[in-house]
């Protein structure tokens, strides 16, 4: 796709179309138009600046047989650019680039995945003369022109080595292309759709606009969702990082960060290693909720359904290893231990529960499994 510069007349029926790079422009004439004055089409020119390539783009129309047609754009100037041209010989795989939004999941499927500072490719500059003269009659100096073109070419979290002509990325993510051609590494990643009787897995960060029904997702980094998540029971949805959403139903939600609560969760097994935040009108009813940190939300529990809570020692990384025979993540180890040794130290202060504004029904909860109060009442607690 060429980037261009746009110039017309008054009544839009003469349009100057100019490469950025500096070297060809293109001239469109309307359909409609009775009669184009040259003059206009001049105006354009010096409005543009174009002051060399004119001759040379009619010589090149006519050895290469280029019409000249209404409605449709013709070259009007043109220059040879003989500054570099840069390419990437990737040392990674590159079958499909992953856009910024993505519309369809399966997109991740073929999508490259790439480490912090893995080498991704290595640029390849084509010898060149050492200038050339654009259609502004303006000499460009070729290794100027280099150091631009890398600027355009090298896109987020990628850091372009110039003693090894090497590509590194700066981040974690899926390996990506712009409509210019930039390579950039997308740290996470935003789907417009909704999932209904999905699997799938994303191995960084994840927002999805729309609802995540009756299905299993597993995300590395954090997980946003911005509709209803529903039925995802079962091994249901598991996020490394933090799970955030407005409203939950009959569904399992496993967060090795902060479970964040807009509205209302009725009926889910939730837990969450660093805590659970809701709004002030945030509503948790029936269904069982452990957290290796404080509980914050607005009301707890009905007189319909039995609500079950709970502070544990590190209690996502023990569904994490019910999960998986041999957990990937071999570190969770380690802090499940020193989380365990650190419980009997005397000074060991463990999280609390909040209750921003009422307790309705029977609500039960604990402290690594001592019931601490079983409630029938509508009084606020902090335990």
């Amino acid at each position: 796709m060429r980037d261009l510069q746009r110039f017309s007349n008054a009544a839009e029926t003469v349009v100057l179309e100019v490469d950025k790079d500096g070297f060809s422009a293109y001239l469109t004439i309307a359909e409609t138009a009775d009669f184009i004055n040259e003059k206009e089409i001049l105006t354009l020119l010096n409005l543009a600046g174009i002051k060399h390539g004119i001759e040379r783009a009619e010589i090149k129309r006519r050895e290469e047989g280029l019409p000249k047609e209404a409605g449709k754009p013709f070259l009007v100037a043109f220059a040879e650019n003989s500054l570099p041209r840069i390419s990437f010989d990737f040392v990674v795989p590159h079958g499909t680039f992953l856009p910024s939004i993505i519309d369809d999941i399966n997109s991740l499927n073929d999508a490259t995945f790439v480490q912090n500072q893995q080498h991704i490719a290595t640029v390849v500059i084509e010898e060149c003369a050492d200038s050339a003269y654009n259609i502004f009659g303006e000499e460009i100096d070729a290794s100027f022109a280099t150091r631009t073109q890398l600027k355009t070419l090298v896109g987020k979290n990628i850091s372009y080595d110039e003693t090894s002509n090497q590509l590194f990325a700066t981040a974690a993510g899926y390996l990506g292309k712009t409509d210019e051609g930039a390579l950039f590494v997308q740290d996470a990643v935003e789907l417009h759709a909704t999932l209904r009787n999905c699997e799938a897995s994303c191995k960084t960060s994840f927002h999805i606009t729309g609802d995540v029904i009756e299905s299993r997702l597993t995300i590395d980094g954090s997980l946003t969702v911005d509709g209803l998540i529903q039925n995802c029971g079962g091994e249901g949805i598991l996020a490394l990082g933090s799970i955030s959403f407005r409203n939950c139903e009959n569904s399992t939600i496993l967060a090795g960060g902060h479970i964040n609560i807009q509205e209302t969760v009725i009926g889910c097994k939730m837990v969450a290693e660093k805590g659970v935040k809701g709004s002030e009108e945030s509503l948790i009813i029936g269904g069982y909720t452990s957290s290796g940190g404080d509980i914050s939300v607005g009301i707890l529990g009905s007189r319909e359904k039995d609500t079950d809570v709970e502070i544990a020692v590190k209690p996502f990384i023990k569904e994490y290893f019910r999960r998986y025979d041999n957990p990937p993540y071999q570190r969770f180890i380690k802090l499940y231990q020193a989380a365990l040794s650190q419980c009997f130290e005397e000074d060991c202060i463990f999280p609390t529960v909040k209750i921003n504004t009422s307790i309705n029904g029977r609500c039960r909860i604990r402290k690594q499994g001592i019931v601490y109060r079983y409630l029938d009442s509508e009084t606020a607690v902090i335990l």
